[in-house]
């Protein structure tokens, strides 16, 4: 193996014989050396050629980032450092504004083929968005001390936020904007199109109402307070029709249940009617789910007429082909051969398709109740009987 030769040796060599040596073994290779493979690479570690914003873990891990950044924390005050950030995440603030727009512009063209494009778009505005929020939080990290700066760089982050709708991290932010500088008008208008956004319109217009105090003729907390005002009329009124609709909905229930009591029917041990009325947040019946849906039907329970007459829902099951039929309001007064006798009419033909072998004729059905209240069991009832 050759001897591999010492700094002061191959300054002595003419290019020749560098040459020679270097094919010989006798010149030691490095590793971090540029080669045609990594030359874009290495090109773009370094400050000057670089083509995208470093991010902050690239100030840790790039050394010669990390020179900049000592030198460039030595040569100014905190205030300026803060002021450092604040301008870049401006830019990127803008930037994503300006992705924003093409998101806009782009979205009537889905059509066209273009729906990969306004994907690619969001995720930068979103890239945007989240380079501006650092640069504002590296900014409040110098602790600067000076409230007004402090208080913008808080503002614009909420600003940042407000893009993709951290509307609680943007309360947050405004809040304590205000309290360095009462007179940053960009926060209260922040604050209140978050907590427009939350549908919380008496804060919103609370937040417009402080900021007016200080600048009345601001056209933009102007509009959104008017905004405001219209869209808590319309909740309060949305609110009230909603009350007025539960109030009538627990009247039917009430109605129901009595009519049910009285009859003497036995129900599971709920309240007549909880097992086929639900809240909105409560886990489906799967069960009735299926039943309804197989049979078109919105499957709205038992309900009590004007005359006080009951009609249920009724469910008629032929096991021996697997099949069902689904009678949504079956009146009390009616017998089950007045649907027998539609159902299956006395007709040469089969009145069912599965009916192969034209035996479903209402004059030869016999129908069996199933209880599944105290026992499940099943009664023959006559077809002339009532509900």
């Amino acid at each position: 193996m050759a001897t591999p030769l010492t700094r002061d040796e191959m300054s002595d060599l003419d290019d020749a014989a560098f040459f020679e040596a270097y094919k010989q073994g006798r010149i030691e290779r490095r590793e971090d050396v540029w080669t045609a493979e990594n030359f874009e690479e290495e090109m773009e570690k370094l400050p000057l050629f670089m083509t995208h914003d470093p991010t902050p873990e690239e100030f840790v891990t790039n050394p010669h980032l990390a020179a900049m950044q000592q030198a460039f924390e030595q040569d100014m005050d905190p205030v300026e450092r803060a002021d450092y950030h604040k301008d870049h995440g401006n830019k990127a603030y803008k930037d994503a504004l300006q992705a924003k727009h093409s998101l806009y512009v782009f979205a009537a063209c889905i059509l066209l083929g273009l729906l990969y494009y306004m994907c690619s778009s969001r995720k930068l505005q979103r890239s945007h968005v989240r380079k501006a929020i650092e640069c504002y939080t590296e900014g409040l990290k110098e602790k600067s001390r000076d409230p007004v700066m402090d208080s913008a760089l808080l503002s614009n982050r909420a600003a940042a936020n407000l893009i993709i709708g951290n509307n609680r991290r943007v309360i947050v932010d405004c809040s304590q904007a205000v309290q360095l500088n009462r007179k940053n008008i960009k926060a209260y208008f922040r604050a209140a199109t978050a907590f427009h956004r939350l549908s919380q319109y008496t804060e919103c217009i609370q937040w417009c109402d402080r900021g007016l105090e200080l600048a009345h003729d601001n056209t933009g907390l102007v509009e959104l307070r008017q905004k405001a005002v219209r869209s808590q009329a319309s909740q309060a009124k949305e609110e009230r029709k909603r009350a007025v609709m539960e109030r009538k909905q627990q009247a039917h229930r009430a109605k129901l249940d009595k009519a049910v009591a009285t009859r003497g029917i036995r129900t599971a041990p709920k309240r007549p009617t909880e097992w086929w009325t639900r809240p909105d947040n409560a886990e489906k019946d799967e069960a009735a789910e299926q039943v309804a849906q197989l049979h078109g039907s919105d499957a709205q329970g038992p309900s009590v007429d004007d005359d006080g007459f009951l009609t249920w829902p009724v469910l008629f099951a032929y096991p021996e082909h697997g099949q069902t039929d689904f009678i949504e309001a079956f009146h009390e007064a009616s017998c089950l051969q007045d649907h027998l006798e539609i159902m299956f009419p006395e007709e040469p033909a089969p009145a069912v398709p599965w009916d192969a072998h034209n035996q479903y004729k209402s004059s030869k059905l016999v129908a069996y109740f199933e209880e599944i209240v105290v026992r499940q069991s099943s009664y023959a009832v006559g077809s002339s009987c009532c509900l």
